[in-house]
């Protein structure tokens, strides 16, 4: 099966609805991210993105399949984006915004900047100290050894700015079906508080706060692990 194919087969799993993960995630960043952003891993879709666009200035991301990279330039070239992006600005202006944006997604979409391939282990191709938030969903916690964890959480923390923040979510017992295309990051680290608030703290960050989301029977959630953390001067 090809990564093209792939990537489908995610959008239809992963996003095609918006379900009570998908806004609590959403509300996490709607929250949290503000200024220039730069996003880890950022995958084939930007739904997670629809709910902080309002807030931001500007938006880069990376991943690291080029191929992932290309599905969104797609997106971003067609005057009509994907019925999903619509239904969830509908739910950011009723439920978070409370107001009537009919430019909502326009403007949101017109603040996507650079998008680019790239690996969080590795030197990642935008500039250091920049940005104000720097996001991950589902990326950091893919690693596969607490060594390589604490170099991703470094290279987040090397391209924020003194006091920015960084804004992560990782599912604790979920693979998607794109992972089986990324054979460098099969997920061997156990997401756990402890893990990552050592992988935080020894790269430099501050106010580290961690949360499980945990998961509930008979609903749409997986255990989450998410959370904070500010960059130290």
């Amino acid at each position: 099966m090809s990564i093209d194919t792939y990537i489908e087969r995610y959008m239809r799993e992963e996003y095609s609805t918006i379900t009570s993960e998908t806004e609590f995630v959403g509300k996490l960043l709607f929250d949290n991210v503000r200024g220039r952003v730069l996003d880890f891993g950022c995958g084939p879709s930007l739904l997670y993105w629809a709910m902080f666009m309002h807030s931001a200035e500007s938006i880069d991301g990376f991943d690291i399949l080029p191929e992932n990279i290309e599905y969104l330039k797609r997106i971003l070239s067609q005057p009509e984006k994907p019925a999903i992006y619509k239904k969830l600005a509908d739910r950011l202006q009723n439920t978070l915004l409370k107001q009537n944006r009919k430019d909502l997604i326009k403007d949101c979409f017109a603040k996507i900047n650079k998008l680019r391939s790239g690996d969080i282990l590795k030197r990642i191709p935008f500039k250091k100290g920049y940005y104000d938030t720097v996001t991950e969903v589902g990326c950091i916690g893919c690693v596969n050894t607490e060594a390589e964890l604490t170099k991703a959480v470094s290279n987040m923390r090397s391209h924020l700015k003194t006091g920015g923040t960084a804004v992560f979510v990782n599912w604790t017992d979920r693979k998607t079906p794109i992972a089986e295309e990324v054979p460098q990051f099969d997920g061997a680290v156990p997401v756990t508080k402890t893990l990552f608030a050592e992988a935080f703290a020894k790269a430099g960050f501050r106010d580290i706060k961690l949360a499980y989301k945990k998961n509930i029977p008979s609903s749409e959630f997986a255990t989450i692990l998410y959370g904070t953390a500010k960059k130290r001067s």
